[in-house]
C-alpha cells in the first residue's frame, strides 16, 4: 500500500522498528452504587456492624459515614461490611468508595437513643 500525500512513517502507523498500533481505550471502571444498608436504623452506639448492598464494590472499597473511614470487610462486588460507631443519634450519611476513588450515592442511617427509641 503507497502512501499518498504528505503522510509521513509515523502517520501512517509505521516506525522503523516496525507497526506501532494505536493507543488502546480502557473503560473507567463503574462506579459502585448502595442500594441497601442493614440495617439502616439502630441505637447510637460503638461497635455496631452495618452490611452495605449495592454494585461495583472492588476489593479495597471503604465504607464511609459522614465522611469517616469506617473498618471495612469486601465480601463480594455486591457487599460488604463495615463496622461503624455512631456516636450520637441523628441521621448519618453512608456510602462506598472504592480504591480508585469513585464514590456511590449516598443512604442514610437513622441513630436513636434508648429514650427515642421508647418514646
Amino acid at each position: 500500500m503507497a502512501l499518498t500525500g504528505r503522510l509521513g512513517p509515523r502517520a501512517a502507523g509505521l516506525s522503523s522498528l516496525g507497526y506501532i498500533p494505536p493507543p488502546t481505550h480502557v473503560a473507567p471502571a463503574p462506579a459502585p452504587v448502595l442500594t441497601l444498608l442493614q440495617p439502616d436504623t439502630g441505637p447510637a452506639q460503638v461497635g455496631m456492624v452495618v452490611a452495605a448492598r449495592g454494585t461495583d464494590f472492588v476489593d479495597g472499597a471503604v465504607f464511609k459515614t459522614d465522611g469517616v473511614a469506617r473498618l471495612t470487610t469486601f465480601i463480594d462486588e455486591t457487599h460488604v461490611r463495615a463496622q461503624v460507631g455512631f456516636e450520637t443519634a441523628g441521621t448519618w450519611q453512608c456510602l462506598v468508595t472504592n480504591p480508585d476513588g469513585q464514590s456511590s450515592n449516598v443512604l442514610p442511617f437513622v441513630a436513636y437513643t434508648s429514650e427515642e427509641r421508647t418514646a
